[in-house]
């Protein structure tokens, strides 16, 4: 079957958006499989960040990583639970004031833009007092 010149016009422009397409659903299906794999990475080290401050700090390296990834992705929700895995190894390692400082900014996120998160809002409770335990220390 041969297609004639107008028909060709017709075609051509679907089949690049459907390459346009595929594309952009490819990337983000990597990146979304890269959050996974840096979440898991990240919450292994964060709980052998307990024992050991290189762990800690490579959970909190990881979830800078998944920082970036959510910011490409658009995804505030995945942006905010990551700044708060990120604030939880901040605690880890005793740096309690930026810690503090990126809770509190999460907090304001979460109660102006995404009240209806129960999981953030439980995320960032956690968070708090994750904080409150070890400023008693």
């Amino acid at each position: 079957m041969e297609l004639n010149q107008g028909a060709q016009a017709m075609w051509l422009p679907d089949l690049n958006w459907a390459r346009k397409l595929y594309s952009l659903i490819a990337w983000r299906g990597i990146f979304i499989f890269q959050s996974t794999f840096f979440s898991v990475l990240g919450g292994a080290y964060s709980a052998l960040g307990r024992y050991k401050k290189e762990h800690a700090e490579k959970a909190k390296h990881l979830a800078r990583n998944q920082i970036i990834l959510a910011k490409k992705l658009q995804d505030p929700v995945l942006e905010c639970k990551c700044w708060i895995y990120y604030a939880e190894g901040l605690i880890q390692l005793g740096k309690l004031k930026k810690a503090a400082l990126i809770i509190e900014r999460q907090k304001n996120i979460v109660m102006d833009m995404l009240k209806s998160d129960e999981t953030l809002l439980s995320m960032y409770e956690n968070a708090k007092l994750k904080l409150m335990a070890s400023s008693r220390k």
